[in-house]
């Protein structure tokens, strides 16, 4: 049973590779923000405040390794505080894959991405943009199945030409599941922590607790 088992595993991996491909980097996708929580603290004026909202995502591969990606988030707090995201980046992306095949006899479909990118936001009338880096793994268990950890850094320098700089850290865990070789159905969870620094005080501004349901197509399937 123990051999049965194994035998099925090596081969649901050694099938994996074909998913792993230059057009998972051509695809569209559209988000349900289902919840968050929008946690501020550090001032006099902290609050917490549910939100939800939607959010749209694209990429193009330009080239084998190099693709541009941009995304917008919308959200709508339950009492007044409402915020918008705008990301647009340039990126690559490797298979590492190939890699680990030289260690065992089965391409593990693993790969890895770097993303730079203009960032702009808008939360309660308040504005700024500035640069951002992330990167992530993307990983196929199965043939099916993608899982896609990432983090970022983004730093929106001044507010409205104020004193006011914002920056911090984006984490994701994201999911998707193959329902046809073009579209997938996701699942995300998604955490935004930022600090806001004042006149020589700093508070947090989180967008934390973040569920996110979609679907993504791909324009062209991978082979």
């Amino acid at each position: 049973m123990i051999n049965g088992i194994r035998a099925t595993a090596l081969l649901l991996l050694a099938g994996v590779g074909a998913t792993a491909s230059a057009s998972d980097y051509t695809y569209l996708q559209a988000d349900w923000i289902a919840a968050g929580d929008i946690d501020r603290s550090g001032l006099n004026s902290g609050f917490t405040e549910e939100y939800d909202g939607f959010a749209a995502e694209g990429a193009i591969s330009l080239l084998p390794g190099l693709f541009v990606q941009a995304r917008y988030d919308d959200i709508e707090g339950e009492r007044s505080s409402d915020a918008r995201f705008i990301q647009l980046g340039a990126g690559v992306n490797h298979d590492l894959g190939q890699y680990l095949s030289l260690v065992v006899d089965y391409d593990l479909a693993l790969g890895a991405y770097a993303l730079a990118s203009y960032e702009d936001i808008d939360t309660d009338g308040a504005s700024g943009d500035g640069l951002g880096v992330s990167g992530g793994l993307r990983w196929h268990p199965v043939p099916t199945l993608e899982i896609n950890p990432s983090v970022g850094y983004v730093d929106y320098d001044e507010l409205d030409d104020s004193t006011a700089t914002l920056s911090g850290f984006r984490y994701a865990l994201r999911g998707l599941f193959h329902i046809t070789p073009q579209i997938a159905l996701t699942a995300a969870y998604q955490v935004t922590a930022l600090d806001l620094e004042l006149a020589a005080r700093e508070t947090d501004l989180d967008f934390e607790k973040e569920f996110r349901l979609g679907v993504r197509y791909y324009f062209t399937a991978a082979e």
